[in-house]
């Protein structure tokens, strides 16, 4: 379906994004429990967006810094 460099593109956007995603779930929980919030699916969403932020952020910086941020 996809040819060369639109599968490269979407490998290189969707495998980050789908990380990221899963991260904040799981931040969600740690959120949710330090805060006393809302359980997972009632409003509002203020843990799922904040995970997002904060992988987002984490990721970010890991990329411009580059192979000495993981060592």
């Amino acid at each position: 379906m996809f040819d060369g460099l639109a599968a490269a593109l979407l490998r290189l956007i969707g495998r980050p994004g789908i990380n990221t995603f899963i991260a904040a779930i799981s931040l969600t929980c740690i959120f949710n429990a330090t805060f006393d919030g809302p359980a997972d699916g009632e409003l509002p969403t203020w843990p799922l967006v904040a995970g997002i932020l904060v992988t987002a952020v984490l990721q970010g910086t890991v990329v411009c810094i580059g192979h000495s941020a993981i060592e």
